[in-house]
């Protein structure tokens, strides 16, 4: 299901590694941002950073989640 509005802060950060192993244009859908997969991973580093988190891109995030498992 995708947010019908593009997912900001802690939101968009537990979205995004809720689907992180469906790839960044699946994760941009259902966090909100439709195929603009840009301005989903700018959004998202903007929100790991306000978070005190070191992950810039989504990349990152599969990493992160793919390393916990």
């Amino acid at each position: 299901m995708s947010a019908s509005q593009p997912l900001t802060g802690p939101e968009l950060v537990s979205c995004a590694r809720s689907n992180a192993r469906r790839g960044a244009a699946a994760a941009a859908e259902s966090c909100g941002y439709g195929k603009d997969v840009t301005a989903f991973e700018q959004a998202l580093g903007e929100a790991c950073e306000a978070m005190g988190v070191e992950v810039t891109t989504f990349s990152e995030v599969v990493d992160d989640v793919l390393s916990d498992g």
